[in-house]
């Protein structure tokens, strides 16, 4: 080899790594492909709008066909939400009172929830935590909870009524069993292994060495 073809050969810039790699796409194509996104995301959003409208549409062409006087047309429906939210329209005892019926349902709702977490949580970390009370529990439980909640509204009726303790009643059920099964298999069984290791090495917690690991 010549001194001259080695000069230029070792002048010549090496290949950048990554030289194989697919090169970004032009300015122009990235232009192209947001124009396309642009009429795909109003089109996603026109027939997500469409079908709504068009059971609005075929609902009210139902009615006004079958002239039945038990199911009202939309118009009706959102007239009548329109006085029940801010009156003036039929001016009757609901006339603007939604935030009575409001408060009254988040009475009914948390009410229950709140028993659910006061009742549930202890007794999931017994379950949990005591064998005697695991054995003793837990089949019950598991007899119990794949019962519905609609199923328990016959007794709810006869032992509390017809008032909001039976709505309490039944939103206390539907929350109860969800949250003693997550205390048990999720908040013992679930713990971080050393998390729990530096609680009980601080002494916060004084469970069983098979709960150490």
């Amino acid at each position: 080899m010549t001194p001259s073809v080695a000069t230029s050969i070792a002048a010549a810039p090496a290949p950048a790594m990554g030289a194989t790699a697919a090169s970004p796409a032009p300015p122009a194509t990235q232009q192209v492909a947001k124009r396309r996104a642009i009429p795909e995301r109003v089109q996603s959003t026109m027939l997500a709008t469409a079908f709504p409208l068009a059971l609005v549409v075929l609902w009210h062409q139902l009615v006004i066909l079958t002239g039945t006087r038990l199911v009202p047309t939309p118009y009706q429906v959102g007239l009548m939400m329109y006085d029940f939210v801010f009156g003036g329209v039929h001016d009757d005892a609901f006339s603007g009172t939604i935030v009575t019926h409001l408060f009254a349902s988040m009475q009914r709702v948390y009410g229950g929830f709140g028993l659910a977490i006061l009742l549930g949580v202890p007794l999931g970390l017994l379950i949990g935590k005591v064998k005697v009370v695991r054995q003793l529990v837990d089949p019950t439980l598991s007899l119990l909870r794949p019962i519905p909640v609609t199923a328990w509204l016959p007794l709810s009726m006869i032992f509390f009524g017809l008032g909001p303790r039976s709505a309490i009643f039944l939103v206390f059920l539907g929350a109860f069993y969800p949250i003693v099964l997550n205390t048990v298999f999720i908040g013992l069984a679930g713990f971080v292994s050393d998390r729990l290791i530096v609680a009980l090495s601080n002494r916060i917690l004084r469970w069983s060495p098979q709960y150490r690991g």
